[in-house]
């Protein structure tokens, strides 16, 4: 199909890997990837080299797509993505867009307030999130869910920008939130392990409901020689 596959083989089991690294190289048309800001993030040992590989090419496989989109027919860069991926794509694009409030700077009342005022409707869980809507998660008292659409919009407003409302996914939150009736006053969690910034902030916030403490020990890992 392309002269990448001609030149540098690669394994079958790698060859989707190959498609995937390639149309995200080409959505950020081959710029240098931004630097990571944290190991549990670093490149696994094979994206790396397909990525390499692919920068070495770009001239050809530029060429290339462009020839084959037009013997194709293939309107955008992700038809050249494999089936699996796309319906996996597609299907993420139905799923909400969920955020936590931060009680240390609001209650959740206040929060569903301010989103009222700033044009927004609240429904119950059971209504199809379409449009300027949220609703009220199920399972976490704290955590509100957007139509995955309003994820732009979002950013932008007042309660995302000065970190009252938290963008986070909800696999994210639920840990944070099974830990909150186990805690009793002024006690303390012990969180042990590899945990993003935002998930160590939202067990902070529960622990001090009960004027609690978090404390954290990491694992720090060297992706450079583990590779």
């Amino acid at each position: 199909m392309i002269d990448f596959e001609i030149v540098c083989v690669q394994p079958d089991d790698l060859m989707a890997l190959v498609v995937v690294v390639l149309c995200d190289l080409l959505d950020r048309k081959f710029q240098p990837r931004e630097p990571m800001k944290r190991a549990e993030e670093g490149l696994i040992k094979e994206v790396r080299q397909v990525e390499d590989s692919l920068c070495r090419f770009k001239t050809k496989l530029e060429a290339s797509l462009a020839q084959y989109r037009i013997k194709q027919n293939l309107v955008t860069i992700d038809s050249f993505l494999p089936t699996v991926v796309r319906v996996k794509q597609q299907r993420s694009q139905t799923l909400p867009l969920y955020a936590w409030v931060n009680t240390l700077k609001a209650s959740i009342e206040n929060v569903c307030e301010t989103l009222k005022t700033s044009g927004f409707t609240q429904v119950n869980s059971h209504t199809p999130l379409v449009g300027n809507v949220f609703c009220k998660d199920k399972h976490c008292s704290n955590v509100l869910l957007f139509p995955r659409q309003l994820s732009n919009q979002l950013e932008k407003i007042n309660l995302v920008t000065e970190h009252t409302l938290i963008i986070q996914d909800k696999s994210r939150s639920l840990a944070a939130c099974a830990i909150r009736p186990l805690l009793v006053e002024n006690g303390d969690v012990l969180m042990v392990g590899s945990f993003s910034a935002l998930t160590v902030a939202h067990v902070a916030v529960q622990a001090a409901a009960c004027s609690g403490f978090v404390h954290s020990i990491a694992f720090i890992f060297d992706v450079g020689n583990s590779c």
